[in-house]
């Protein structure tokens, strides 16, 4: 539950952002018109003390655009840092902003470039003794 309440919190902050002017998914779409962006990969540890329960996460989103979009992809992560660099709460659990790893920009192919960017959030959820 902490991931996919995780993961629908950051979806429902990058599609709020009327200046990401693309979709926003959880999946590679294929027939999607490009850029598009993937909320992706998570990496957690457990980040626990006695009063709450809790998991440090490293999420990876990517954006997949075509060959003249390496400003435009640029663009977006810009936006994509400055919409998730908050905290939020989703049922009961809370999510505090951390840090931002690296950002990345790479030519897959001459035809396809590739964003990436890393966010670090700790979740925590209070323990009732």
């Amino acid at each position: 539950m902490i991931l996919s309440n995780f993961q629908r919190g950051m979806y429902e902050l990058l599609i709020a952002n009327k200046e990401i002017d693309c979709g926003v998914y959880d999946f590679i779409a294929e027939d999607e018109d490009m850029p598009f962006i993937v909320i992706g990969e998570d990496r957690a540890i457990d980040w626990n003390t006695k009063t709450w329960d809790g998991k440090e996460i490293t999420t990876t989103i990517h954006i997949w655009a075509e060959k003249r979009s390496i400003s435009h992809t640029k663009k977006l992560l810009d936006l994509i840092e400055s919409t998730l660099k908050t905290d939020f709460e989703k049922d009961e659990y809370k999510y505090e902003y951390h840090s931002t790893g690296t950002i990345e920009v790479t030519r897959e192919t001459v035809e396809l470039v590739h964003g990436i960017i890393e966010l670090t959030y700790r979740i925590k959820k209070e323990v009732l003794k």
